[in-house]
């Protein structure tokens, strides 16, 4: 059982990225409309598989822990023109993409997915299926709120083919639910819970967050005493981080309500002793799955794979996104649409879309993202498979880097030999950690820019 040490987690905790791409979004810089489509139009000329992402960003009330790209209104109606710009952006890209490519995974994020009317997700995915071929069995998910679903829209979505879904719960104590301006009853997540079963969803996950205001390692026992109820297939377990100065919205919460970081640290070892117990697999830093969930079955088969939505079963997929903020990575390209509404719909009004920031990775970047993801997915690196890849002398390119993962080795996190670095069981907790070793922006970023704690 994974149970890290108390000293350690002190000792590690520290600002560092969550490394759901490599190079971070840090460095993403304004880009040429023209020169990306361009780029695109070549780099989707040949068959690919393919992974969609749609970012849905209305939400009906503003939670004041969230860090999402969201857009908040009791309005319904207002969704109506954005969906309308979405199956624009959705066409123009198709023009793009082989026809003889096809989609393995789709993901409806947010902001809240189901803000939207049944008709309109049902009418969203039937766009995405006249534009783009889907395998048989792909993965098919989106994110629910249970305060606001309906058994009608979850009908709906399994009816067009949704398959998995996450739902957020945080937390189910009364006075850290209203510190955070999100009251959520247990009968609302126990109903959503049941009507995804009866619709035949065959993967659930629950979101959970320690670290918020009011939070005590007595009280969030009781959130997680309570998912031997719910029954998820799969956990995110995340740290909450407090940066008012970056998310505005966190300024709303009262920082005498935060608990002590020893505190935090105890509800951290007391989730991973329980969720192990009760029999999930730890995935990495932050992720726990049933052993027969396909998170875990792809860890065990070394298929696993991070991208912005975090950890993914496949790898190899080029993922394009849709809406306002999405992050596609095309090729060896990140490429990000506009971020403020009105700039992203007044770009697919004018030009079918347009992308405001982005990256193309150079070779180092290639390298280092090879060695990070592995660090982070499969916890090892083979030094010979890095060096026939990419045409390098491990000893020489990483000379500085080798000499830095000592301390992991002192505390018996990671092992380096000739073949390879292997990080320990233990060690699998700070692979955020080992990997900022290999991270070549980390002492370049912006100087106002702030990262949240590893742990």
């Amino acid at each position: 059982m994974i149970q890290p040490d108390s000293e350690l987690i002190q000792k590690y905790n520290v600002q560092g990225p969550r490394y759901t791409s490599y190079p971070t979004a840090v460095q993403f810089e304004p880009i040429n409309h023209k020169k990306t489509w361009e780029y695109l139009s070549t780099e989707l000329n040949e068959p690919k598989k393919l992974s969609l992402y749609v970012h849905l960003p209305f939400c009906q009330s503003l939670c004041w822990y969230c860090g999402c790209t969201t857009v908040i209104s009791k309005n319904p109606d207002v969704s109506r023109a954005y969906l309308d710009s979405l199956k624009i952006e959705i066409e123009k890209t198709a023009q793009f993409v082989h026809p003889d490519s096809k989609v393995y995974q789709l993901h409806f994020g947010g902001g809240t997915p189901t803000f939207l009317r049944e008709q309109e997700l049902v009418e969203l995915t039937q766009t995405l299926k006249k534009f783009y071929v889907f395998d048989e069995n792909a993965e098919i998910s989106i994110e629910i709120d249970p305060r606001t679903v309906t058994h009608s829209q979850i009908k709906a979505l399994a009816k067009v083919g949704f398959n998995r879904a996450s739902i957020g719960v945080q937390d189910v104590n009364a006075e850290v639910q209203k510190a955070i301006h999100r009251i959520q009853s247990m009968d609302q997540n126990i109903q959503t819970m049941e009507w995804l079963r009866t619709e035949g969803f065959e993967s659930i996950n629950i979101d959970l967050i320690y670290g918020l205001p009011k939070q005590t390692p007595t009280l969030f026992k009781n959130t997680l005493d309570v998912l031997e109820f719910l029954d998820p297939d799969r956990i995110a377990l995340y740290s909450y981080a407090h940066i008012p100065w970056v998310k505005p919205a966190q300024k709303l919460i009262n920082d005498e309500d935060l608990p002590e970081p020893a505190s935090k640290i105890v509800m951290l070892q007391m989730a991973m002793k329980q969720l192990q117990e009760k029999g999930f697999d730890f995935i990495g830093m932050d992720h726990f799955a049933k052993p027969n969930d396909e998170l875990a079955i792809a860890r065990k088969k070394g298929t696993l794979h991070r991208n912005f939505q975090g950890y993914s079963t496949q790898a190899n997929l080029e993922m394009i996104s849709f809406g306002m903020s999405g992050i596609s990575f095309v090729g060896s390209s990140y490429l990000q649409r506009h971020r403020i509404v009105q700039q992203w719909s007044k770009g697919v009004e004018e030009l079918g879309s347009t992308f405001e920031k982005g990256y193309f990775l150079t070779k180092d970047d290639l390298i280092r993202r090879d060695v990070i993801m592995k660090i982070m997915c499969a916890q090892s690196v083979v030094w010979a498979d890095i060096a026939e890849q990419h045409g390098i002398s491990i000893k020489t390119y990483f000379k500085k880097e080798l000499k830095k993962l000592a301390p992991f080795v002192i505390d018996r996190l990671l092992s380096v030999t000739d073949d390879g670095i292997s990080v320990t069981e233990n060690g699998r907790f700070f692979v955020r950690n080992i990997a900022m070793v290999f991270d070549a922006y980390l002492k370049k970023r912006k100087k106002d820019f702030v990262f949240s704690k590893t742990v």
